[in-house]
């Protein structure tokens, strides 16, 4: 007992003491903050200043991180100009950068954190800094955070890596003064621009620029560009520094004719491709302009790089060049895949994908996007014609009439037994035609693979040709929206108040879940809803990646490719649209519409070979897409349903 009264007290005092160092070094740092705000703001703006997001939990756990944030922000506004010209937003770096270095040094010491001498882990030091304790995780908040918390901590997130990126660049150059090098970061930066625009063109000529997950992948293009030269910088920069430092990673040199070669796939690929079909002769010609000016920009960019190489030497030349050939094997993988993989994609595109972690000898030997996917085409149509031709004209044709009305229509349906292919005996399961009857309105829609639990598992009557069959409708349950055991069923899957039919495709899916083909009645007329989320880039929406939310009217498309890793999500949700109708008037309506996106990558860690799974996550925000969080698993399963609330 008395041991214990002792490391009670001595307890008490150490937190007493902490707890009063802490104190002591809020106050000081809340006064060097207030001279460095009223230094580095104009006067004229400190009272037009406006905390238009807060994050009241955050700022209660820790207030001195939150004074600093607001500050920092509040810097980075008032050196933000319009510029008349360019139409968009220019930030005074220079200043900037002075004022939040002055901050963030003046946090370090009142937190009496004592950076590291080496220049290689003083960054990663301030780098785990800024990353672990001055993001506010919006997660912390009310209801894990509502929509301009979450903008905002990925605002505040972008803030500091865009200052990190130029004070590293501006340490840079004055390294380079003070040892004579004669090295202009400012042309290779320009041409980098140049290079990011003339992609970015390229993207909108081949249809990038439509939908609303354009935004996805520009974001996604302009962060990698961006990520590979602040690797480079940083690279230079230690080097410079530390005699014995080393990339972590070495590049192979490739040669320029490899890459000239992939640029003239794609050009022969516009002109006789079928992928390209979308594209109409004027567009084609304007696709072609537009990679020929992005070829451009990259030999500039190449030529630049190669003129300051030359007036390098040793091993900081070995550096610079290691940096090079980090973006020739970035903009060969580009080629190589056409400039696909970026924003959504289908599964077919992505098998068709060369992976970022390729080896040298794949990624100089790999055939290119279009042979794949020339050879993805062929695979699929050899099967169908197989398929086809040994069985079409020797399948049974089994009758089925329903005894009840099903939405007051009268239900027949002619089915083309699997035959040899069937798995179990007497099982009912094949192509169909179902045909819909009643007063003034008839119609037949097609199903691809028709049965429900019934007919392929029960059933005892063998499925001869021309036998008919009378069979009561099993409805589907009240408390799901898309039934497993009925072949077809009518439901408000779209939440426009109106129920639309709903083919089921059975056993069509991804380990033999259910697909679904969903039609909208108007009128006596039929029309296939193909648009997303019934189509989708994962394929039909199925019972084995789909999921409805009833309350807050969304559709939720799981990336589950069948394999043991869990690759992402689509969500949908209603928006409102102001649409032109037939009438010449403007009227209001909602649409489905992505809203949300989690896009999970797939690398390996090359020293422990542990599958990372590097993750982006998108939300709407004012009709667009933008990125509002991203970082990286270390193993998700399958059926890990992350961050979907």
């Amino acid at each position: 007992m008395f041991l214990c009264s002792i490391l009670s007290c001595e307890r008490k005092r150490q937190s007493s003491e902490q707890e009063m160092k802490d104190s002591l070094a809020a106050v000081n740092f809340i006064k060097c903050a207030k001279s460095l705000y009223s230094i580095f703001l104009s006067h004229s703006n400190l009272g037009e200043q406006e905390e238009d997001v807060t994050f009241p939990v955050f700022k209660k756990l820790y207030p001195l991180e939150n004074d600093l944030i607001d500050t920092v922000c509040a810097i980075w506004l008032d050196y933000t100009i319009e510029d008349s010209c360019m139409q968009q937003s220019i930030v005074n770096k220079d200043s900037n950068d002075i004022a939040v270095t002055a901050l963030l040094q003046a946090y370090i010491e009142a937190k009496q954190i004592q950076l590291p001498q080496n220049p290689v882990d003083r960054y990663k030091c301030i780098d785990s800094i800024i990353t672990n304790n001055l993001i506010p995780d919006a997660e912390l908040e009310k209801g894990c955070g509502n929509q301009m918390q979450i903008n905002a901590s990925f605002n505040i997130s972008e803030i500091w890596m865009e200052y990190l990126r130029y004070h590293y660049e501006k340490l840079l150059e004055e390294l380079l003064k003070k040892k004579s090098i004669s090295l202009s970061l400012q042309t290779e930066q320009e041409e980098l621009d140049k290079l990011l625009e003339a992609q970015i063109n390229y993207f909108d000529s081949i249809g990038y620029d439509d939908g609303s997950a354009s935004y996805m992948a520009y974001s996604q293009l302009s962060e990698e560009m961006f990520q590979m030269r602040f690797a480079g910088i940083l690279d230079l920069y230690f080097a410079l520094q530390v005699k014995k430092y080393k990339p972590d990673k070495v590049y192979k040199s490739i040669p320029n004719s490899i890459i000239t070669q992939e640029y003239n796939a794609i050009l022969h690929a516009i002109d006789t491709k079928d992928y390209y079909d979308y594209l109409d002769i004027s567009s084609k010609e304007k696709v072609k302009v537009c990679l020929l000016n992005e070829q451009k920009a990259w030999n500039s960019l190449m030529k630049a790089r190669k003129n300051t190489s030359r007036k390098l030497y040793g091993r900081i030349k070995t550096v610079y060049d290691n940096a090079t050939y980090r973006l020739q094997r970035y903009h060969l993988i580009q080629l190589k895949n056409a400039f696909e993989g970026y924003g959504a994609m289908s599964n077919d595109v992505y098998s068709c994908l060369l992976s970022d972690t390729c080896s040298y000898d794949e990624l100089l030997h790999a055939p290119n996007f279009f042979v794949k996917w020339d050879s993805l085409l062929q695979d699929t149509d050899k099967s169908e014609d197989n398929e086809s031709d040994s069985n079409y004209f020797s399948q049974s044709r089994i009758f089925i009439t329903y005894n009840q009305l099903i939405n007051g229509y009268a239900v027949k349906v002619m089915c083309l037994s699997n035959g040899d292919f069937m798995e179990r005996d007497n099982e009912i399961s094949g192509k169909a035609l179902l045909y819909f009857e009643k007063e003034g309105s008839e119609f037949c829609v097609y199903n691809e693979c028709f049965s429900d639990s019934t007919l392929y598992y029960v059933n005892k009557k063998e499925p001869r040709d021309s036998i008919m069959l009378n069979l009561d409708y099993s409805p589907k349950s009240k408390n799901e929206y898309l039934s497993h055991n009925t072949p077809f069923f009518f439901s408000d899957v779209n939440f426009d108040g109106e129920e639309e039919l709903i083919i089921n495709n059975w056993r069509c899916g991804i380990k033999h879940c259910n697909t679904y083909d969903v039609y909208k009645i108007t009128n006596n007329e039929v029309k296939q809803l193909t648009e997303a989320p019934f189509v989708n880039p994962t394929g039909k929406i199925s019972n084995y990646n789909s999921e409805f939310d009833s309350v807050n009217k969304t559709i939720t498309i799981h990336k589950r490719t069948g394999s043991v890793y869990y690759d992402g999500y689509y969500k949908y949700g209603l928006v409102k649209k102001t649409i032109l109708g037939s009438n010449d008037r403007l009227s209001k309506s909602t649409q489905l519409e992505l809203i949300e996106a989690k896009i999970i990558d797939y690398d390996a860690d090359t020293y422990t070979n542990i599958p990372t799974r590097p993750y982006r996550q998108y939300k709407r925000i004012k009709d667009k897409l933008r990125l509002v969080k991203q970082g990286r698993y270390n193993g998700v399963s399958e059926y890990d349903t992350i961050d979907v609330k």
